[in-house]
């Protein structure tokens, strides 16, 4: 009898568990017109061994139903939050209290995202493109607010960033599935170029940096071929790109500088230089080098260009020429910032970005080079070891050892989660060994 309760009690719960899983596909109510997929197993139908896998099935997929419904609704949230927080800041009726409260509100939305995704592929192929377009539209708010409200510009590019950071997250998460639609960039081609470079920064595998490169391009070509099909002349294009460039100063130049390299017609080439000159009249490049913002971009690339030329012999002979292109534009660009030329610091480091992008496109570039990075400083770091654990507790050398070691765990997770290329952490774990390899003398 307890056996017969126990069998009855199992297809109820059973039942209950279809019946959600039908419901959380089809909120309305309404009938499948196809039934679900049912994955190919080699157990026969009736066996209980059938009954059990099936019933294991469906208590995943109906949590997964249910996780994606929420992860919907909170993205319903993120886009009320994103509101409010442009009424706060638009209207100068921000408090740093109140910007802080809804701030961190929109942080945690992102962070229940995150979880809920967690570390399930499905779930993030499921969700990647919906996510990247609702990430692409917060991108374009954000890079208003930056330059329309100076004075909380930290903040917001703070928010700009968790947001590229968890999109590229559940890009990551879905792995060799998740494609870029270009289709959200239709009507937002510029802005779609200048998303795209900075969502590949945060982009966790090569092969997914790899493929925003080939979207960047494919959006050079979508824009060729509107300009070829409706027979524009160049200043008509240039016209149409200049009434969407809006946000980040150094995107928009880059951006130009990708449609330069994309476009063969001479007369277009010069009306896109003509377009950069005029986004160096509309914006006092100077405030740039205050901020840092020039800063960051030449470690970023110096950074990148070392890993390159210490681990050069692996690279074709093509590689090595657009090497060598992006060292000298690097050094161009240095010696006119030394200089003061602003405008030309800008144009070298552009054309020292496209460069290395076009290098991104050999996937096994970036990935090879980390791990032998990484792997070299953990050998370096070990070597020291000996001696650090031999000097006490010397606060220099032990404030040294710490970050050094956390840097390389860091670092050693990254190579086998494959969820980041930081070539300026490697930068600066470099310089932090140098440093102890001095205290220690």
């Amino acid at each position: 009898m307890r056996y017969l309760s126990f069998l009855v009690f199992g297809f109820i719960f059973f039942g209950l568990v279809i019946g959600a899983r039908v419901i959380g596909d089809n909120p309305g109510g309404r009938a499948l017109l196809t039934e679900p997929k049912i994955s190919r197993t080699r157990t026969m139908p009736g066996s209980s061994l059938y009954f059990f896998k099936e019933f294991r099935r469906s208590i995943d997929q109906a949590l997964s139903f249910g996780s994606l419904s929420k992860i919907r609704n909170r993205l319903d949230v993120l886009d009320e939050r994103l509101g409010e927080l442009h009424e706060l800041l638009v209207h100068r009726e921000a408090s740093p209290d109140e910007f802080l409260s809804v701030s961190g509100e929109y942080q945690n939305d992102l962070d229940y995202i995150r979880s809920k995704i967690g570390a399930s592929e499905e779930r993030a192929l499921d969700f990647s493109d919906e996510f990247l377009e609702r990430t692409f539209y917060h991108f374009q708010i954000f890079e208003k607010l930056r330059w329309e409200v100076p004075e909380f510009r930290s903040d917001v590019v703070f928010l700009e960033e968790k947001m590229l950071e968890t999109a590229a997250f559940v890009f990551g998460i879905a792995g060799d599935g998740a494609e870029v639609d270009t289709d959200i960039f239709e009507k937002n081609s510029l802005p779609g170029l200048q998303f795209l470079q900075k969502f590949a920064d945060f982009l966790p595998a090569a092969i997914s940096r790899a493929r925003v490169s080939a979207a960047k391009q494919e959006i050079v070509s979508i824009l060729r071929g509107y300009y070829l099909a409706n027979e524009l002349s160049p200043t008509s294009l240039v016209g149409f790109l200049i009434d969407e460039a809006n946000g980040d100063f150094i995107s928009r130049v880059r951006a130009v500088d990708v449609l330069r390299e994309g476009f063969q017609d001479e007369e277009m080439k010069n009306q896109l230089v003509f377009l950069r000159q005029k986004m160096f009249e509309e914006v006092d490049a100077s405030l740039f080098f205050e901020d840092g913002v020039i800063d960051d971009e030449i470690e970023r690339l110096s950074s990148f260009i070392s890993e390159l030329r210490e681990n050069d012999a692996d690279l074709s002979e093509d590689l090595q020429e657009k090497l060598e292109k992006a060292e000298f534009t690097y050094d161009r660009s240095l010696e006119f910032y030394s200089s003061g030329l602003y405008d030309r610091v800008f144009s070298q480091l552009s054309l020292t970005s496209v460069t290395l992008d076009s290098l991104l496109l050999d996937v096994s570039l970036p990935s090879a080079f980390f791990e032998h990075s990484v792997n070299s400083l953990k050998n370096e770091f070990e070597s020291l070891k000996g001696k650090i654990d031999g000097n006490g507790e010397d606060g220099v050398i032990s404030e040294f050892f710490h970050e050094a070691e956390e840097n390389i765990a860091e670092l050693l997770v990254s190579i086998g989660q494959e969820v980041s290329f930081d070539f300026r952490l490697i930068s600066r774990t470099k310089s932090i060994l140098v440093a102890l390899r001095e205290a220690l003398r």
